[in-house]
């Protein structure tokens, strides 16, 4: 039996979608590599770099969205922490806890590295048509949640 479960002689799912996903994955896998290296940290460290653009967040977020324990999570900010990549503050929401924020410089040498790509992506999506850019989107989202769906199976 394969991976897959099927027989070793039946041909794995096939077509030109399946392919572009393939592709894509691969490109956007190597170009995070690419990123860690840049800025001299490991790949759990750049997702939680990622998650962060969006703004600070409790450790407890991390851990959940990280689908990391609290103890991994604290080591991974420990280690980004000394790195200067990020640093801890007060929550004003919760004098008990803390958020894990991006420093500055990391903001732009993020926006650096992703902004020029994101652009290019901008550029592309204004040269569909509303209806083909919609169902494109569709499309990829689709994909993105049978992904999610398969991780827990």
């Amino acid at each position: 039996m394969s991976l897959t479960g099927t027989p070793p002689d039946t041909p794995p799912p096939a077509g030109p979608l399946l392919d572009a996903c393939r592709r894509l994955a691969a490109a956007m896998d190597a170009f995070d590599e690419a990123v860690a290296r840049r800025l001299g940290i490991g790949r759990s460290d750049l997702r939680a770099l990622n998650l962060l653009e969006f703004g600070p967040l409790p450790a407890k977020a991390l851990a959940e969205q990280l689908g990391l324990t609290r103890p991994a999570v604290t080591a991974l900010v420990d280690r980004l922490e000394k790195s200067g990549h990020v640093r801890r503050t007060p929550d004003p929401d919760d004098r008990r806890s803390r958020l894990v924020e991006l420093r500055p410089a990391v903001w732009r040498t993020l926006a650096t590295v992703y902004r020029p790509l994101g652009e290019q992506v901008a550029r592309l999506d204004n040269d569909l048509e509303p209806s083909q850019r919609d169902q494109l989107a569709q499309h990829l989202h689709h994909i993105a949640d049978l992904y999610g769906d398969a991780r827990h199976t």
